[in-house]
């Protein structure tokens, strides 16, 4: 689909990009009574080769696609105020001037264009270098050249005058194009340029549309040259689209075989499509033809899915159509008398409901969707047993400064070794009336008091520790168990066991 705002937005920049802005009017120099003293009658018109697709592509613009609410039709035709005017160049001081208002030409007849020439004198030959070229733009929005007609080369004979250009028979198809005039020289450069109008009858060929919603199918679109039975490439078709409550218009260009092809973007449902010329000077009959969008055959499958016993379970459901995940519509769950919808989200409804028993239970998963054929699927949820779990821990006894290792070991209660999750020792803690907890830290428990070098200690402190396993899976219960851990007092200098008093540290030692 193509906007004229964009057309003409794409060739100004084109032009500008190339030249100064300066507009000679031929119309001051050109009229129907003109006599034109040295038509020109051996223009050959040749097809579009490499050299002028480099030349035009050096200058082309490229431009982003907008709204296509408008018809193009109108773009260049009789409104050169608004389209084209280039500056005629100095490199080789002539210029060529085309008409503003555009040409008017027959497809199937051709058609004679005039123009002003102002040549310039070198080494006695009135000098210039020029050829015509015909422009359109293609389904991409890039410019593309279509035609180019033979060089004509600088000679004395030709003057400051009115000249004119004739198109065979044949020589152009219908449409709208843009003419530019070409200079040949050392540089190409754009001299001047203008609209041409080749007026002629297209047939538009279409078929109706019967597809499946989300199919990819697409329906293709031909119009060719009703007089030579040729394809037209890059012209703009009319597409109006209606359900029987609402029109949609959109706009194609064909593309170089002269067809385009796209997918409808509608749901399900049945409208009619309505294609026509969208360029004035381009008559063709219009297409009528019915689309018919059905509904798409969908496959629902439900998962088997399990959790623990007090654990929410996921319900899931994936719901495809003709191989591509589904992204619409709502999943019903039903499982244990209960009914759970969710929302299908590319391909996929989960829910999360919480069963309390432990077995296998039976959920069915039906989609429906506004776009797809219903489908339905059953599978099971399964809730598991957790494993009850119990720590072994022995008491333990310990020396004062003199740390111990000991292990804790986590077993089933069937006797099953636990492999994972980690176990928490807990402090034992007192806590007063003012809600103030004090803690007993080990390496002081049988620490009494210091009077001057004597060092008071208890001989032997014991405490009971919470031990605490903490899973690492749902599959298993966490439990507790509690340890006794033994201090007895050593003197760390000697290994004394008994109350004495050790020199070496000056200090005497009270075991009470």
């Amino acid at each position: 689909m193509f906007n004229k705002k964009i057309y003409l937005y794409i060739l100004m920049l084109f032009l500008v990009s190339i030249c100064a802005i300066s507009t000679v009017s031929a119309s001051e120099n050109v009229s129907d009574t003109t006599a034109i003293d040295d038509a020109i009658s051996e223009d050959v018109v040749t097809s579009f080769d490499e050299d002028l697709s480099a030349e035009v592509e050096d200058n082309a613009v490229s431009a982003q696609e907008d709204n296509n609410d408008v018809e193009s039709q109108d773009v260049l035709a009789g409104q050169q105020d608004d389209v084209l005017s280039a500056t005629p160049i100095s490199y080789l001081n002539y210029k060529i001037d085309l008409n503003d208002n555009g040409y008017e030409i027959s497809a199937k007849d051709g058609g004679t264009i005039y123009y002003y020439m102002e040549p310039c004198q070198t080494y006695a030959l009135n000098a210039y270098n020029f050829y015509f070229a015909l422009i359109q733009i293609d389904e991409n929005g890039d410019l593309v050249p279509v035609f180019k007609s033979q060089t004509f080369s600088s000679s004395a004979g030709r003057t400051v005058g009115n000249y004119n250009y004739k198109f065979a028979a044949n020589s152009v198809a219908p449409g709208l194009y843009l003419l530019a005039a070409y200079n040949d020289g050392l540089d190409t450069n754009l001299m001047d340029s203008t609209v041409l109008k080749a007026k002629g009858n297209a047939v538009i060929s279409a078929s109706d549309y019967n597809a499946d919603y989300n199919s990819g199918q697409s329906t293709t679109v031909k119009v060719t040259d009703k007089n030579t039975g040729k394809p037209l490439k890059f012209f703009e078709v009319k597409a109006v689209f209606n359900d029987g409550t609402e029109s949609v218009s959109k706009y194609f260009i064909t593309d170089s075989a002269g067809q385009f092809s796209y997918v409808p973007p509608f749901n399900v449902g049945t409208c009619t499509v309505t294609y026509s010329s969208n360029l004035a000077q381009v008559s063709a009959a219009a297409v009528k033809r019915t689309m018919v969008i059905n509904k798409a055959q969908t496959t629902t499958t439900a998962s088997k899915v399990s959790a623990y016993q007090g654990y929410k379970v996921t319900l899931k459901a994936t719901v495809k159509s003709q191989g591509k995940n589904v992204n619409e519509g709502t999943v019903t769950f039903k499982i244990n008398g209960k009914t759970y919808n969710a929302a299908v989200k590319n391909g996929v409804a989960t829910k999360k409901v919480k069963l309390s028993k432990v077995k296998s239970y039976k959920y069915t998963a039906t989609f429906k969707g506004n776009n797809f054929v219903k489908s339905a699927a059953s599978s099971t949820a399964t809730i598991k047993k957790r494993s009850a779990t119990k720590i072994y821990v022995k008491n333990q006894v310990c020396y004062r400064d003199s740390p111990k290792k000991f292990y804790v070991t986590v077993k089933t209660t069937s006797g099953k070794l636990v492999k994972s999750g980690k176990v928490k020792i807990i402090d034992a803690v007192k806590v007063n009336k003012k809600g103030k907890a004090k803690f007993y830290t080990g390496t002081d428990l049988n620490y009494i008091k210091q009077v001057g070098n004597t060092v008071y200690f208890k001989k032997t402190v014991s405490k009971t520790f919470k031990v605490k396993y903490i899973p690492a899976s749902k599959a298993y219960k966490p439990s507790t168990a509690k340890v006794k851990i033994t201090m007895k007092y050593r003197c760390s200098a000697c290994g004394s066991t008994t109350s004495h008093s050790h020199p070496a540290m000056n200090m005497r030692f009270i075991v009470s």
